[in-house]
């Protein structure tokens, strides 16, 4: 469901974490398959506005939250709740976190061809940000979050 805005509406339902602890009982952590896929993301930025005109004015997702009483933005593709969540509960202007620390270095966005990547990758390149190529993709760094995003068909 949509608000009259637009956004989605949204509950928060809290974790089973005991639930979660009893499950993975007796199971040693060997990291995630190879084919793992993951449906959306959730990111801090230092600037709500740069992250809304980069994600979606340069890389072109659908805004489908822009959620200022939770300092949070949605966006996606394809009419999808969210693929991108972003938002500053580190605190507004807050730091990167440094490039040898745990987190994620890249994400990869897989685009359905050819054509369509290299639509993409157009926009960020004439919107003056560095994007490089690299084995068959595209890099091109989120200034929000520091955050590499891998561009691929």
């Amino acid at each position: 469901k949509r608000d009259e805005q637009g956004n989605y509406v949204m509950g928060t339902e809290p974790v089973d974490v005991q639930g979660l602890l009893e499950e993975a009982d007796g199971h040693e952590w060997q990291g995630l398959p190879p084919e793992t896929k993951i449906g959306h993301v959730h990111f801090h930025v230092r600037d709500l506005k740069q992250a809304k005109e980069f994600y979606h004015a340069v890389l072109g997702f659908d805004i489908t939250g822009d959620y200022q009483h939770m300092s949070a933005l949605f966006v996606s593709a394809g009419g999808y709740h969210h693929h991108i969540g972003l938002n500053i509960w580190a605190g507004q202007h807050a730091p990167f976190a440094p490039r040898d620390a745990a987190g994620m270095a890249y994400y990869t966005v897989l685009l359905p061809s050819q054509a369509e990547l290299d639509r993409i990758v157009k926009k960020p390149k004439s919107s003056g940000y560095a994007v490089e190529h690299q084995e068959n993709a595209w890099f091109v760094q989120d200034p929000a979050s520091g955050i590499d995003i891998r561009l691929t068909a």
